[in-house]
């Protein structure tokens, strides 16, 4: 009897935890004092506008867990020293992010803070597979597209064909693997995407070309991880309007090679 139901409950397990793969970051890092060069222990580190945060162990070490992806604050503040804020912290989906914090003792009356502006470092340390990572930013206010697909067509070791079709390093189409949100979302006729996400409701774009990870399957060509965005209390609108009749230039005129002299 124990068997019997066991059995299901695992299986249940396995697949709920595979749904949240690849959707959200992790920012670590340690806390040491700026005149001593120690380790300290009980700093706050807070994630500023999310309700994320942690304190540092007594090796002086911090995590932070389930970070959406994009660019964050962060604030380390410990009762004698003055608060630190680190800006344009950036998280990527699946990936580490490592931020150590030096604070210094507090000398003055009143409390000052001291912003300090995060860089990306040059090589990814946890980075096992050949990915290009796209903000949701990029997508809408830089690169000329309107489609997921003219996204990743974009990308290093991708080609559209002429009806659109996305493939990765040459293989066929049904060999890539997409992911909305940790769920795979294939269209069941060609495994193409499944569904059409907006490009104003994408976080992030993360496109993997080669050596995947163990929480991947079902892919043999690439995969496309999209991290949608979460909602907010502030109203949004974005008007666009889009015509070939934008002059009066006779070459968008119908049947111009016909009419010219």
């Amino acid at each position: 009897m124990v068997k019997k139901y066991l059995l299901p409950f695992l299986i249940l397990t396995i697949f709920s935890g595979t749904l949240f793969a690849g959707t959200t970051g992790k920012i670590v890092g340690t806390i040491t004092d700026k005149s001593s060069n120690e380790l300290l222990t009980g700093v706050n580190i807070e994630v500023l506008g999310t309700s994320l945060g942690a304190s540092s162990d007594v090796d002086g070490f911090y995590f932070v867990l389930n970070v959406p992806p994009g660019s964050y604050t962060l604030r380390a503040s410990f009762i004698g020293y003055t608060t630190v804020e680190i800006s344009n912290v950036g998280v990527n989906a699946d990936k580490t992010t490592e931020v150590n914090i030096v604070i210094s003792e507090s000398v003055l009356e009143l409390q000052e803070t001291i912003t300090i502006v995060a860089e990306r470092p040059l090589i990814q340390k946890d980075a096992t597979s050949k990915r290009a990572v796209v903000d949701g930013n990029m997508i809408t206010d830089i690169l000329p597209v309107s489609t997921i697909n003219d996204v990743i067509a974009m990308q290093a070791g991708v080609v559209s064909d002429e009806n659109g079709t996305i493939h990765i390093r040459g293989g066929r189409s049904g060999e890539v693997t997409y992911l909305v949100d940790g769920t795979y979302v294939k269209d069941p006729f060609d495994n193409s995407l499944g569904g059409n996400v907006d490009v104003e409701s994408v976080q992030e774009m993360e496109v993997i070309s080669g050596t995947f990870n163990a929480e991947y399957g079902n892919a043999l060509s690439g995969i496309v991880n999209i991290v949608t965005k979460e909602g907010s209390p502030d109203y949004k609108f974005k008007i666009q309007y889009e015509s070939p009749m934008l002059n009066s230039s006779p070459y968008r005129k119908k049947d111009w090679l016909i009419t010219m002299n």
